[in-house]
């Protein structure tokens, strides 16, 4: 894939103990897509990450935090157990687990940035 991570990387990645999830098959604001290409690209995704890589895919990020219900309902024909937005909040076990919110964590946030990003999504 152009300016992607390959298979092989992703490959690691596993072996190295990172979970991996589906995000889509080509990252477009899905409450602009008909009902069978937003059904392509949610449950695509998670058929193409399950037959390419062997694994459960139980959860979804919806692209740029994009979703209304007509996407919640495809993450949920889907089979997903959760997805998240971009919306700031941690996740509650009574929350709507296909509207997830989350706190952001960037490869290079120090732990003190990472403790008060916390701190202020609570």
């Amino acid at each position: 894939m152009a300016g992607g991570i390959t298979k092989s990387q992703v490959r690691r990645l596993m072996r190295a103990g990172w979970e991996i999830d589906a995000h889509t098959i080509t990252h477009p604001d899905l409450t602009t897509l008909d009902a069978g290409s937003l059904r392509h690209e949610v449950s695509g995704s998670r058929a193409a990450l399950r037959r390419d890589f062997g694994v459960p895919v139980d959860n979804f990020a919806y692209p740029a935090g994009r979703y209304d219900p007509a996407a919640e309902a495809a993450v949920r024909a889907a089979g997903f157990r959760t997805a998240v937005t971009t919306e700031l909040g941690l996740a509650h076990m009574n929350a709507d687990r296909a509207a997830l919110p989350r706190v952001r964590v960037n490869g290079t946030d120090s732990a003190a940035a990472v403790l008060q990003a916390v701190e202020s999504a609570q």
